[in-house]
C-alpha cells in the first residue's frame, strides 16, 4: 500500500491522498481503511457528498445495513441533481 500522510492539511496533499485512493479502490474495492481514508480526504476538501457516500461504502462492506443507509441519505443531501459521483465495486 502506498505511504499516504493525511496529517497535512494542505490542498496538494489532500489531493494527492485522494489521487492514490482513487486508485486503490479499484484495485481492492472491498479494502474497507479504502472508503474510511476517502472519506476523510474528501471531508478535509469539504465535499461532503462524497465523503458519505464513501463512508456509505464502507458500511456496506461491514453489513451495517442501517448506517449505510443513512449515509447514502446523507450523500443525496449534499449531492447536487446531475453531479457524478458513483461508486462501483464488485463483491
Amino acid at each position: 500500500m502506498h505511504s499516504l500522510s493525511l496529517q497535512k492539511n494542505t490542498p496538494d496533499t489532500l489531493k494527492e491522498a485522494e489521487k492514490i485512493l482513487e486508485k486503490l479502490k479499484k484495485e481492492e474495492p472491498t479494502n474497507i481503511g479504502v472508503w474510511q481514508f476517502l472519506s476523510v480526504v474528501y471531508g478535509r476538501q469539504k465535499q461532503m457528498g462524497a465523503m458519505a457516500l464513501a463512508l456509505a461504502e464502507k458500511e456496506i462492506l461491514l453489513q451495517n445495513w442501517q448506517e449505510a443507509d443513512q449515509q447514502a441519505k446523507r450523500a443525496l443531501h449534499f449531492l447536487k441533481p446531475g453531479s457524478v459521483c458513483i461508486f462501483v465495486h464488485k463483491t
